[in-house]
């Protein structure tokens, strides 16, 4: 039987003027249009091509890779919306479907989405949805705090930036832990802040505990103390918006790493700023 949505092993087994007939070893048949690499193949080899169904309903085959096959998570583009439901690129010559109840928030035209793609077993047909939870683990014993993880954005909600974490988890990133903007498709390690007792999971971009401040923040204010000459602006009076737009934290983790430089006596601290006080290299 032909793995709809996925990679097939077929026999060329007939040629045609506009393509060739592929068949698995019980003998169902695929089409194989030219377009597609159907004027590639030699009568009688063995091919690997993906199976996908057409608009006339009939299985179709392909050389060429597309985006993502049944069970893969894909950040995708719409190119179409109608009343029941978005079709996105999916590097095939039918667009995939995403129906309007797999739509996690309404999808419109140009919109990027993280797409599962999904087998129906009842039609055998392939769509697409972005409520990504019930295709994602629930069990979370594995996720430590502090754990470094992989982590793919795939919107906003209310309470922060949601993520999937690993390809496996779901996870949220609150809007005080993020201090840059993130967009669908953007993929960022991250840390592992929170597991909770109902399986959710926080997680935020900046290492947690004082790790973060000695090997992130830290080297972050004496790089831009060295590009801007040894003085910058910036001290506690300075708005907490406007530290975050420079340095990417908050103030409260601007303080420690301006404490810590300070104690290390690499910095002085004025009411105008923070002056660098390491001396500068020979080389």
């Amino acid at each position: 039987m032909l793995n709809v949505g996925s990679w097939n092993e077929l026999e060329i087994v007939e040629l045609a003027p506009h393509g060739a007939w592929l068949a698995d070893e019980t003998g169902e048949r695929a089409f194989l249009p030219n377009r597609s690499g159907g004027n590639e193949v030699t009568l009688g080899d063995w091919e690997w091509a993906f199976v996908y169904i057409d608009a006339a309903d009939e299985p179709v085959a392909t050389l060429r890779e597309p985006l993502a096959a049944v069970g893969d998570l894909a950040v995708l583009t719409v190119v179409a919306v109608t009343p029941v439901g978005a079709f996105v690129d999916w590097g095939l010559d039918k667009d995939l479907f995403v129906p309007t109840v797999r739509q996690m928030t309404p999808l419109s035209v140009g919109d990027r989405a993280v797409v599962r793609v999904m087998l129906d077993d009842r039609n055998n047909r392939v769509y697409g949805t972005t409520k990504l939870g019930p295709t994602l683990e629930s069990a979370t014993r594995s996720l430590q705090e502090g754990q470094p993880v992989g982590l793919l954005v795939t919107g906003e909600i209310e309470a922060g930036t949601q993520v999937v974490i690993d390809g496996r988890f779901l996870g949220l990133i609150h809007h005080a832990d993020r201090f840059e903007p993130l967009s669908v498709g953007d993929e960022r390690t991250g840390f592992i802040k929170l597991v909770r007792a109902d399986d959710k999971v926080d997680v935020t971009l900046r290492r947690p505990g004082y790790a973060a401040v000695v090997e992130g923040d830290m080297p972050t204010i004496l790089a831009a103390l060295r590009s801007a000459g040894g003085f910058l602006p910036y001290g506690d009076r300075t708005d907490p918006a406007e530290i975050q737009r420079a340095f990417k934290m908050s103030k409260k983790a601007f303080k420690k790493a301006i404490g810590g430089l300070f104690r290390d006596g690499l910095i002085d601290l004025t009411d105008d700023g923070i002056t660098l006080l390491e001396p500068e290299s020979d080389s």
